[in-house]
């Protein structure tokens, strides 16, 4: 099996249909950029069979398309929805039947799973044998708990029944074992992701499956840009049912300072009427529009004549859309959830956190008035919005993606992980392909149950949202746990150690996990700005030879509040770092995960230092950098300490400098204790730092409240 010539892939594709949307638009759209590059034999449903043949006679293809369908006096069980998702199931298992018979005459190189897109439905084609791709699969999207009363009690019966559903399917064992043979699974969203972890998919990309064809990109591209005069004009699409969150869309239009802005709402659906009623309750009436069900061409039209998008829906593995509004140059508010939040980035509109009702309609308020107040920042989105469409979120970058997963899957089938990082120049930890998350933030915590809120609260908050939080509780014994039980975010994960094992340790538990090209630090006592991991992302995406970013800190304690200042060139952060103190900010770093992979993660002896211990031994091989802006507030005490634990920390931090200036030479490393023990250590720490602590706490107790304000 070579990766150079065309392979022979079995695709499989419950639903399929060209010219048509949702799943069998993207089965459609999948198979046809495959078949660009090699043979390809789908599994499919009879009920397209007249559309593909039809299709495939004005374009031929290499593709051949294997119909199947259970015997027509099944077809009652198509007429319920339990019905449907039963027959699906037993599809999958007719599927499989078929596939091997084709694979002992054909010998596929590869098997790929494209509908149906739902995790917690099985394929069996991994037990093929063969290199198997599973997705992009949706459905791990939840309408958050602390929206489900705004729903209904339909609405929130509708989203238990979901609840319940993939629990049973997540439970079933021809799932699991499924997904653990898996040999790449595609997670359309990072809710998905963080579900595919729990069934042990081995390796886990994050991909939407939203992709516009040229034609449609063609199209799009002809609606001219937003009015950047007069009043604005908001527009929402799609059905008209509780989860899609449009009564979400009017209540922020009820709160935005301008009441000259009109909303439009395209669609139909069960809650046409309630959200009329509250529209009414609103006072909004007079400046809203339902337009109702409208064809294609009539939406494009009426899109035309409109400014924004509103999409708050609260669960969506696709969002299609968003891309196509954003293709027609218009920018997008929606929640930061599922698809919709995976597609739209800060440049080409706003992503609301999801975390109460009533903050999410004024933080979409502000987001609507924030686009009336300046039509430029709307138009300029507009422009950001059709070029990430260009770029990102058509069928030519589908078939890119395809080109690799295919690729580097077959290389690890074949040679293994190792092999195959060497080939693809790609960095694999085990069998795991880390393209997504972008960050990996790491958080370690013991004891800081008062203010570990806060702190997650500012990684939520981030204006860049393509990030997992890897929190480790490090032992805690106070309420520490029912604070990371109210964690509802999907990207966040944690894991609690029965015993406190120090920072060190934590964070090296943290980093095993970790799957982000640069690793955030986070300490749970202390908040990051909004804006700080888009601005390290974006510095070291520019400046590749840089290794580690950091960032001025603002110092908080008892006594107020003072900006702590860093030098910002590397020179003068390692010549600080040589003369034995800190250089930059650890606390407020971003580093390449790279640079753990080289030299190793922390020293696990260490306590305290630990962060020193690092940045010098990273100094002698990759660059520094510190952004001459305040994006961390870092809370120290400041108090008075002991002798005892004095002398502890000059211990730990005698033994980092010696340990970190232990790098590249061949002489063997002293452990912490041996170092600890020699007479030279004993002597400095017992008297000539014993100087330094009675400084120190003079220091403390008479200068602190005159320095900090």
């Amino acid at each position: 099996m070579t990766t150079g010539r065309r392979l022979r892939v079995l695709v499989s594709a419950y639903a399929c249909g060209p010219n048509r949307a949702s799943e069998p638009g993207v089965g459609w759209n999948a198979v046809r950029q495959v078949a660009c590059d090699h043979d390809v034999w789908v599994l499919t449903s009879e009920e397209h069979r007249n559309s593909i043949q039809e299709a495939l006679a004005r374009e031929p293809a290499s593709v051949q398309f294997v119909f199947l369908d259970w015997p027509r006096w099944l077809g009652f069980l198509k007429r319920t929805r339990a019905g449907f998702e039963l027959q699906q199931y037993c599809w999958q298992i007719l599927a499989y039947v078929k596939a091997r018979e084709l694979h002992e005459q054909i010998s596929f190189d590869l098997a790929h799973h494209v509908t149906v897109c739902r995790y917690w439905m099985p394929s069996l084609l991994p037990f093929l044998g063969i290199p198997f791709i599973w997705g992009p699969v949706g459905g791990g999207e939840s309408a958050p708990k602390a929206f489900w009363r705004g729903l209904g009690w339909q609405g929130a019966l509708l989203e238990a029944v979901r609840e319940l559903a993939r629990f049973l399917g997540e439970h079933d064992p021809l799932l699991r074992l499924s997904a653990r043979r898996a040999t790449l699974g595609v997670a359309t969203t990072h809710e998905t992701a963080a579900r595919m972890r729990r069934l042990r998919v081995p390796t886990i990309e994050v991909c939407t499956q939203v992709a516009l064809t040229e034609a449609e990109v063609a199209t799009l591209a002809q609606c001219p840009a937003p009015c950047a005069n007069g009043a604005i004009r908001f527009i929402s699409i799609g059905r008209l049912v509780p989860w899609k969150g449009f009564h979400l869309g009017l209540q922020a239009l009820a709160r935005m300072r301008h009441t000259s802005a009109e909303y439009w709402i395209v669609g139909g659906g069960p809650a046409e009427r309630s959200l009329k009623a509250l529209a009414g309750e609103l006072g909004v009436e007079h400046r809203v529009r339902f337009l109702g069900q409208l064809p294609r061409e009539d939406v494009l039209r009426t899109l035309r004549d409109c400014d924004v998008l509103v999409h708050p829906s609260m669960h969506e593995s696709g969002g299609a859309v968003c891309a196509e509004v954003m293709g027609a140059g218009r920018p997008v508010i929606c929640l930061d959830l599922g698809g919709p939040g995976l597609q739209v980035t800060p440049d080409c509109g706003f992503r609301v956190p999801a975390r109460e009702p009533g903050q999410v309609v004024q933080d979409m308020a502000i987001a609507m008035d924030a686009l009336t107040d300046s039509p430029a920042l709307c138009v300029a989105m507009g422009k950001a919005a059709r070029l990430r469409v260009t770029e990102r979120l058509n069928t030519q970058a589908m078939r890119t993606e395809f080109r690799r997963w295919y690729r580097e899957v077959t290389l690890v089938h074949r040679n293994g992980p190792a092999v195959a990082s060497a080939t693809t120049g790609r960095p694999f930890i085990g069998h795991r392909m880390r393209t997504s998350p972008t960050v990996s933030a790491v958080m370690p915590t013991y004891n800081k149950g008062p203010w570990l809120q806060q702190a997650i609260d500012s990684v939520i908050s981030q204006t860049f949202t393509d990030w997992e939080l890897i929190i480790v509780d490090d032992g805690s014994t106070d309420d520490t746990a029912d604070v990371l039980a109210r964690c509802t975010d999907p990207r966040i994960r944690i894991q609690t150690l029965a015993k406190n094992v120090g920072r060190a340790a934590a964070r090296n538990i943290a980093l095993q996990q970790a799957q982000g090209r640069y690793i955030a630090i986070c300490d749970s006592d202390d908040v990051s700005d909004p804006t700080r991991f888009e601005q390290h992302v974006a510095f070291l995406d520019s400046h590749s030879d840089i290794g580690v970013v950091s960032a001025y800190i603002r110092q908080l304690s008892e006594h107020g509040s003072a900006l702590i200042i860093f030098p910002t060139g590397h020179e003068a952060i390692a010549r600080r770092l040589a003369r034995g103190k800190m250089g930059a900010a650890h606390g407020a770093s971003m580093i390449r995960t790279e640079c753990f992979e080289q030299l190793g993660p922390y020293c696990g002896d260490l306590r305290t230092a630990e962060d020193f211990e690092l940045f010098r031994r990273f100094s002698f091989k990759y660059r520094f950098h510190t952004l001459p802006q305040e994006l961390l507030q870092y809370r120290n005490p400041l108090g008075a300490v002991p002798l005892r634990v004095w002398a502890e920390s000059m211990r730990a931090h005698r033994y980092a400098v010696y340990r970190a200036n232990c790098y590249g030479s061949a002489e063997p490393v002293l452990s912490f204790d041996e170092f600890a023990r020699s007479w030279r250590t004993r002597f400095a720490v017992h008297t000539v730092d014993s100087l330094r602590f009675a400084h120190f706490n003079l220091r403390t107790h008479v200068f602190s409240s005159h320095v900090l304000r």
